[in-house]
């Protein structure tokens, strides 16, 4: 989910609310990229066809919405693939594709695609705040890639039933969030326990290591280069352990030599042999791997 948080302010999308709930479904064999591709393109035909019979369509409509909740304000956004702005009303329509036999697609119920459902209630909930109250109604189209069919359903919008499901949504996530906030403050106990302590002080190693540490928090990238013999490798572990450890990550340590790899196990066994809950795979060539000549 790519949720972002920041000063009190968690940004998201319609659609990572809809996920949290709601795994996508594997709606047929096709690879995902051409999958997605076919589903656009079909989305797109709709959407000129019905621009061009009423002229009334705003397709993919930007909407936006801020909403406090405890201790946060919560940053809603997504994109609706239809408009319609009416005399006394506005409709809404969220356009999806399936892949189904014509059987199928005759007898398909829309209550078999509950996270289609709750992704366009979102959108109505949304822009109706945005509109200052006006009427919504919604529509989902499915249209069938196969045969390239379409169907409408009217969907049944009532606001408190949606702002219900969306304030239990942003419970959900910060329920999460303090759950791994507590789990982060036990992890650094565990931590403050294991001694990381340089076997030299080397001015360079150190500043590396703070430096390591302001990339990793501040979600940067860095390239370091310095000589052989600079305690690179400790520098680059012990504040990427640290890191890793609090927020349930992988590090990924890379080496050319076999010389390398083995510092690498030098600088990590003496950090796991204190007890720290740390699982470590070291990958070597197959050829050095086989003890039989």
């Amino acid at each position: 989910m790519a949720i972002k948080i920041e000063n009190g302010h968690i940004f998201l999308s319609v659609r990572d609310l809809v996920n949290l709930t709601h795994k996508p479904q594997m709606l047929s064999s096709f690879p995902l990229p051409q999958r997605g591709m076919l589903g656009r393109q079909a989305q797109t035909k709709v959407q000129t066809q019905k621009n061009k019979r009423f002229g009334l369509l705003h397709s993919e409509y930007f909407v936006k919405r801020e909403y406090t909740y405890k201790d946060y304000v919560f940053n809603v956004q997504g994109r609706i693939d239809g408009v319609y702005k009416l005399k006394n009303r506005v409709e809404i329509e969220e356009i999806k594709s399936v892949i189904l036999n014509t059987k199928q697609f005759k007898a398909l119920i829309p209550e078999q695609y509950p996270e289609f459902f709750e992704q366009l209630l979102f959108y109505a909930y949304l822009l109706q705040d945005e509109l200052d109250g006006i009427e919504i109604v919604t529509y989902l189209i499915l249209i069938n890639l196969v045969n390239d069919a379409s169907r409408a359903f009217p969907v049944n919008y009532n606001r408190l039933q949606v702002e219900q499901i969306l304030f239990k949504k942003f419970e959900m996530i910060v329920t999460e969030m303090e759950r791994q906030q507590a789990d982060i403050e036990r992890k650094t106990e565990d931590l403050a326990k294991i001694d990381f302590s340089l076997a030299e002080r080397r001015p360079q190693q150190e500043k590396m290591i703070e430096t390591v540490e302001h990339v990793l928090n501040e979600r940067l990238h860095l390239m370091a280069s310095a000589p052989t013999g600079t305690g690179k490798t400790a520098a680059a572990l012990y504040p990427a352990v640290r890191f890793a450890y609090t927020h349930n990550k992988k590090i990924f340590f890379v080496t050319a030599k076999t010389t390398q790899q083995k510092i690498v196990e030098e600088s990590v066994f003496p950090i796991i042999e204190q007890g720290i809950d740390l699982k470590t795979v070291f990958i070597r060539a197959a050829e050095k791997m086989c003890a039989n000549d």
